[in-house]
Formats: C-alpha cells, structure tokens, sequence
C-alpha cells in the first residue's frame, strides 16, 4: 500500500459522551480546521453519536468500527479504536496524533510507528496512576510525547512531580453560554423561588462527581426549607441519588434532573452553583458558572477549582470529603441574599481563564511547533 503524504491531524477519542471534555474537544478542533487550513482532520472514536455528528465540523474525517457489538466494555472499546489508530498511522506518512483520552493507548501507537503525539490531559494524575507498574509504564510513554497539554497550573505541577516531565498549560477555551435556539417551547418551572437560596450542580452522575455529599449537606443544615438544589445530568448513580433524597425526606427540596435541555433554565435562575467532585481537570462548569456570573462553592479537590476561584474572586472553597464542612458554608446563607448580594461586587472576568480566543490561538501556536519538526 502507498502511503499518503498529506499532512493529517488524527485526533483521537475513544469514547464520545456528553460532557466537558467533549466540548473542549468540539471547540479546538472545530477551531483548528476554519484556522489551519492545509491538513486533512480525522477523528478516531467508537461511537458516531448524534451529539457529534451535530457539532463538529464535515471537514473532519470520523473513523468509527462499522462493525460492533450491542454492549462492550470501555476497555474494550480503547482497544478497538487503538486499533483503527494503527491503520490510520499505517496509511498517512506525516500523521499527527492529537490525543484527548486513552492517552496510554495514544502514547504506545506513536512509539510503535514513530509518529509525533500531542496529548491533553483531562484529570488529576493521582485519580488514574495509582497502579505503580501502571505508572511506570506511563511515566516512559510520557517521556516520548512532543507535548503535554493541562489545563491549570497545580495539573502542571503534579505531571512534574508523578511523572517528571514537563507539560504546557493551556485554560479551556470556553466560549459563551447559549440558549437553546433548537428549543421552540419555552421552558418555565416554579421550584426556584425569590425567597429561596437556590443550588444548582451539573455534572455527570457517578461517583467522581460526588453529588451525594451536597445532599447529605442539606439534611444537616438548619434550615433546610430556604434552600432548592437542582441536580441536572446523567449517570449509574442517578437512582442512588433519587433514593437518597428520599431517605432523606428532601423531595420537597431537591430536584434531580436527566434532560441537558431544561440546564440553560435552572443554570440562569440559581443563585449559587455546587461542585462536590472528587477529582477535576480544570472543571468546564466552573468557568461557565463564572461567565453567567454565580456565585461558586466549590471543593478544593486536585485540580483546578482552586485556581478558578482566585482569579474569579466570587466564591469560596470547602474541605473536600467533608459533608460537615459543606454544611457549615451553607449555613451561613439567608434567605435574604443579603451576603450574596455583598460578594457579588468582586466577580471578576478579565483574567486569561475566561479568555477563549487567547486559549485556542495558544493550542494553534503550539500544534503548528509540532507541526514543523515533521
């Protein structure tokens, strides 16, 4: 077979869902192909979800098994496409791997054949290299790479002290929050009252997101009925947090909600978002909350809350794992607004975070340096 001598960006991202990494995803390389013109785009993933095919740009190639099995493991689908990754390496001479998960799988393919590698890291080091062979093998793989990509400065600094090796920080390129133009039927709902504090958290429903403890929080405030908290996403732990908000008789107080339509609604009406996670990148949801100007409450988990809520100056952090600390933040709220009205005067937006222009021509600057050493 001849090989092709077209310059090729393959970007690789096994498993497709709906979340932040997603649409950092949609936003770089949709941002790559209307700006560097003179590649050829191709995606490697296992699902051509509707969600994708919606939002990323014809001019990328997706490369998808057209043959698959009805249930299949994720491990099992990283391999799958780890091995449509090998063909598309096989086939384009100057490929380019641009990775946004299953870095392991990524790394081992550049090394096999050779080919230069970006990858960008979406989580703490310490949620995922645990496993000391696990990490040895990594920390080889990682030395191999032409850049690491993170997303906030202690991200930085924990691939350096896990890994030893350095990486380039770039913040998530986050454009503005959009209404739902598709959604003819304007939603109204009246569980948000004027005279309530009203929460909100976004977030898949699984263990990481941690969504759990902000309920337990609620069932030990001492007023709970001035607080409404909407949960909004989807995950295996949506029944367990439908049960617990029962056990906890809170239903009068707590919606949980599976349809991404009804977000912008809740997200614009809510006085102050939650994030209980566990574990974090640089969460996407943050920066969104900053931008519709909420106030943030947020756990100081690894990594990047932190460092979004110093340049945003419009919230406050609590002891992660720590439904009593949780509880005592809230505490301090009234239905009377009156300390969100006083903390509201520092919201500030200025700083390269929130910034998405700067953030995409920083990953265009630094594809195009990969780029050149082809």
């Amino acid at each position: 077979m001849k090989r092709k001598q077209q310059n090729q960006i393959i970007f690789f991202f096994p498993v497709f869902d709906l979340g932040g990494v997603e649409k950092n995803f949609l936003i770089i390389s949709n941002f790559f192909v209307n700006n560097i013109k003179n590649f050829n785009y191709s995606l490697i993933t296992y699902n051509k979800t509707l969600y994708l095919i919606n939002n990323i740009n014809n001019k990328i190639k997706i490369i998808y098994p057209f043959l698959k099995l009805p249930v299949i493991f994720r491990r099992l689908k990283f391999i799958h496409c780890l091995i449509l990754l090998s063909i598309e390496c096989f086939k384009f001479e100057k490929g380019v791997i641009f990775s946004f998960q299953g870095n392991f799988y990524a790394l081992l393919i550049a090394w096999i054949f050779n080919k230069k590698i970006i990858i960008r890291s979406n989580l703490a080091p310490e949620a995922w290299s645990k496993n000391f062979l696990k990490k040895i093998i990594f920390k080889k793989l990682l030395s191999k790479s032409n850049l690491i990509i993170v997303n906030s400065s202690e991200f930085k600094k924990q691939f350096k002290k896990y890994f030893n090796v350095k990486a380039k920080k770039i913040y998530n390129p986050i454009l503005p929050h959009k209404k739902d133009t598709n959604n003819r039927v304007k939603f109204k709902d009246n569980f948000y009252r004027k005279d309530t504090i009203n929460l909100i958290n976004i977030g898949r429903f699984v263990k990481q997101k941690n969504q759990a403890e902000i309920i337990k929080a609620l069932s030990n405030v001492k007023y709970p009925s001035i607080f409404r908290l909407v949960l909004i996403g989807n995950g295996i732990e949506y029944y367990n947090l439908l049960n617990l908000v029962k056990k906890k008789k809170l239903k009068k107080f707590i919606k949980i909600i599976n349809n991404q339509k009804k977000k912008f609604f809740y997200f614009k009406n809510a006085d102050i978002f939650i994030l209980s996670s566990l574990y974090e990148g640089l969460p996407n949801v943050l920066l969104e909350a900053a931008m519709l100007k909420k106030y943030i409450i947020s756990s100081n988990c690894p990594t990047g809350p932190k460092e979004i809520i110093e340049n945003y100056k419009y919230g406050e952090m609590y002891k992660y794992k720590s439904v009593s600390n949780l509880t005592k933040t809230l505490n301090k709220f009234d239905n009377k607004k009156t300390l969100l009205k006083k903390y509201k005067k520092k919201v500030n937006l200025k700083h390269d975070m929130f910034n998405a222009r700067h953030n995409l021509n920083q990953y265009r600057t630094e594809l195009l340096k990969v780029v050149s050493e082809i």
